[in-house]
């Protein structure tokens, strides 16, 4: 990854099979962007949503999960909040069959 462009934001929608690279091998890769401010997972079986947050510009990171539809996560670099309800709208999970 090249920092030629600044990027701030990555949003990605995760699956099962996708978890382990995105939380991963992926996460390990975008942090080295000097310009990555956040890094949000969205969960496509459920509602859940895990932002990473870069700290003051350093190179240390938080992690944040939220799981409520009432939950309001906040981008405060961007004087941006969105709720998990506003995230999941319309949106109906599908029941796992047991195999």
């Amino acid at each position: 990854l090249h920092d030629a462009l600044p990027i701030w934001i990555v949003v990605e929608v995760i699956s099962k099979s996708s978890t382990k690279r995105d939380r991963g091998f992926k996460l390990k890769q975008y942090k080295t962007i000097s310009t990555l401010q956040y890094y949000l997972l969205v969960s496509q079986v459920e509602h859940k949503v895990e932002l990473y947050s870069r700290l003051d510009g350093s190179d240390l990171w938080t992690c944040h999960s939220f799981e409520n539809l009432g939950d309001v996560i906040r981008l405060e670099a961007f004087d941006f909040r969105i709720s998990l309800e506003t995230i999941y709208e319309s949106i109906r999970f599908e029941p796992e069959i047991a195999q």
